[in-house]
């Protein structure tokens, strides 16, 4: 009788474990999707398109708004900003000229700054955004922001734009 009572005991055990690893798998499948969503994401694929040229004031502008925004970032994250800030551009809602897109109200937060509005950027920094910046004019594009009209910080609070919309790519302290 003892031994019944320890098959039960085993088999019950047995059947408990099957399930917890039955978990354990649907569990790893969804961290494996997870993780396929975040690579696709973070997967960075420069491609070239046709050149754009810009007036001085607003390659100055638009130099401005990589270096605050992106300054920091490698340069594939400065292209980005940059695409995002022709995206709008070309969208016409932000206005008809970078300038007027860089300093559109309220869009990049540095703008909000009096003392980054007016101070001319210097450093290293300043000259890998102006080599970032040759790079976009001709042509450098990273694929998938195509359309991509917005981004934010991941370490701030989701922006309530950000709520509503699906990302397609994250570079370096950057969602898209």
């Amino acid at each position: 009788m003892r031994r019944i009572g320890y098959v039960v005991v085993v088999l019950v055990i047995v059947l408990l474990q099957l399930e917890t690893l039955d978990q354990l798998f649907q569990s790893n499948d969804r961290l494996e999707q997870l993780n396929e969503r975040v690579n696709t994401l973070e997967q960075v694929v420069l491609y070239k398109t046709h050149p754009v040229q810009f007036t001085e004031k607003d390659r100055q502008c638009l130099a401005r708004n990589m270096y605050y925004e992106a300054g920091n970032q490698t340069e594939h994250g400065q292209i980005a900003v940059a695409q995002v800030t022709v995206n709008r551009l070309r969208d016409g809602r932000w206005g008809k000229r970078v300038c007027d897109v860089v300093y559109s109200k309220a869009q990049f937060s540095w703008t909000l700054d009096k003392k980054k509005r007016w101070a001319q950027p210097r450093g290293p920094l300043w000259e890998n955004v102006k080599a970032s910046l040759v790079k976009f004019e001709k042509g450098a594009r990273i694929a998938g922001l195509e359309h991509s009209l917005t981004y934010h910080a991941d370490y701030i609070a989701k922006p309530f734009w950000a709520r509503v919309q699906e990302p397609v790519k994250r570079i370096g302290a950057h969602i898209f």
